[in-house]
Order: C-alpha cells, then structure tokens, then sequence
C-alpha cells in the first residue's frame, strides 16, 4: 500500500470543500464520525437504526463510467445516491490508505456510514478502494461494475479533474490516485502538466488497477459486469440481479451527468502515443476480462 504524506491529511483538515478556511467545526465533525463509529461497533442499539431498504447495492466503476447515471436511473423508485457525503468518506478513506486507520477502524466508519445513510444503492467510485471491506461488511450487498473503454474514459477524466483540481478533498483523491505512480511527464503530457494534472501513463495505469482490484476483491457472485455503454440495455439484467422489477429502473436517465468537453485528446497530444500507452497498460486486461471493448476502442482511433 502506497503512503500519503501527513501533509495532504493536514490540508483536508484546514480546507473545507469552497475552499476557505476550515473552521474547528468540520475538523471535530470528521473526528466525532470517528468516535461514533466506533461507538456504533460496541454499541449499535445505542445509535439510530437502519431504516429498512428494498435491497443494498454498490456500483463501484472508475470514475466517468455511468456511476452517475446509474444512481440516478434508481431515484425514481429507490433510495440511491451518487457520491453521498463525498468529502467525508474521502477523509477516511485517506487515513486508511495512509495507514493511519486499521482495518477494524474503517471497517466500523463504513459500518456506521452505512446506518445512517440506509441507501438502496450508493454509486461512487472511491468505494473500489475498500471493496473488500464492504463485501465483508454486508454479506448480503452486491456490486455493480461499470467498465469504459480506456480511451473515451481518459478523454472525460481529464476533463473532470480540470473542473475539480482545486478542490480539497477531490485534488487529495486524485493526487493518490494518479500522484502514486511516480510516472515523469513526456513531451506528450506537456498540456497536462500545464495545468496541474497527471500524466497519461497515470491514467491508464490507474484505469487498469481500478478494474482489476474490483475483480479481485468482489466475490464473482456478488458482481454484475457490464460497459458503461451497455447500462441501457442491460436493465433487465441489473433487476435480475438485484431481485427487483426492471420497469421501476427509469432508463430515461441512463445518460446523466453529460459534460461539455473543454479538452480533446487530439488537440492536446499525438494519437498514436495514446494508442501506445493503452495497448502498454490496458491491453492484457481488456483481453482477458472484457474481449468486447478491444473493438470498440480501436474504432475510435
């Protein structure tokens, strides 16, 4: 496990998400979700209870994979969100990838962030981090995987982490994220590094780890697999899954959180370098676990 300097934990502490100053408030508000987990761990009928729900389901794709759609395509009929109290599981998540929680520490704040928020579905793809953690969590919670092609993904990444690299908690995330690989810029990165963001190895590096960590740390029973542009017609599909009536799934929102691209990877950098890097970090797995997506990147080139 890679370590995050005491630093970035610091700043999340001193920065709230507009970015002013962080009064005491929120710093004692992170540290009492703490102390109330645990709390909750010892004591749960101390605590509120769970409201009751129709089924519990995670969906757990790279960012810019339909996370968002999906969540909202269960607003209709279900308890869903996307991204729920973003900042504060971020926080924690941090602290536990920095080894500063142990297991029994974030497994009692997802235990009790769990309780209170008593979702339906929650759709966020931070979550991949403790996927096992959950899975251990909630025997009975299943997992929804949305996979997009490397190349359309890495085109809306970069162009959401234009919009949120000055955002405490979101810049801490990302700088985990992509900052871990230690890879040096290229003169084909030479935009990118002008305004503040990682390298393409970085991505698509990151862009295989999250896939394969979900493979890995989700028991296959429990995971529904499927590319971000089969969300639509895999409805009924996902209702099987989940044991519920594919109509109370509105397909009208399969395709939410459409954003306008200020940046084109092919004005920014050379084609063939991004063909190169995919084929270098992403083409092993594309062809072991997701044979069909191969075609449909290579079409985009």
């Amino acid at each position: 496990m890679n370590l995050i300097s005491d630093s970035i934990i610091d700043n999340i502490i001193r920065a709230d998400i507009s970015g002013n100053k962080m009064d005491v408030r929120l710093s004692l508000s992170l540290k009492r979700e703490f102390w109330v987990a645990k709390l909750n761990s010892v004591l749960p009928a101390a605590l509120p209870a769970a409201k009751s729900r129709h089924f519990q389901a995670y969906c757990i794709g790279t960012p810019r994979s339909g996370t968002h759609s999906l969540a909202h395509m269960f607003q209709r009929h279900y308890n869903s969100a996307h991204e729920p109290a973003g900042g504060y599981i971020i926080y924690h998540l941090l602290k536990w990838m920095s080894q500063q929680y142990s297991y029994s520490d974030i497994k009692n704040v997802v235990r009790w962030r769990d309780k209170k928020l008593s979702l339906d579905l929650e759709a966020a793809h931070y979550l991949h981090h403790i996927a096992d953690v959950l899975a251990d969590s909630f025997p009975q919670a299943k997992f929804i995987f949305t996979v997009r092609d490397p190349l359309s993904w890495l085109e809306s990444e970069i162009n959401r982490n234009y919009g949120t690299r000055h955002k405490p908690f979101w810049r801490e995330i990302e700088d985990y994220r992509y900052g871990r690989y230690g890879h040096p810029y290229t003169k084909h990165d030479t935009y990118l590094q002008s305004i503040g963001l990682y390298p393409i190895s970085s991505y698509l590096a990151y862009w295989k780890d999250h896939n394969q960590s979900v493979l890995d740390l989700v028991p296959a029973d429990r995971l529904l697999t499927m590319e971000t542009r089969e969300i639509r017609s895999k409805v009924g599909e996902i209702g099987n899954f989940l044991d519920i009536d594919p109509n109370t799934i509105n397909v009208e929102k399969s395709h939410s959180d459409k954003r306008k691209k200020q940046i084109r990877l092919s004005e920014i950098t050379d084609t063939q370098y991004l063909h190169q890097q995919i084929e270098q970090h992403c083409s092993e797995l594309i062809e072991t676990q997701f044979p069909k997506m191969k075609e449909a990147w290579y079409q985009q080139s």
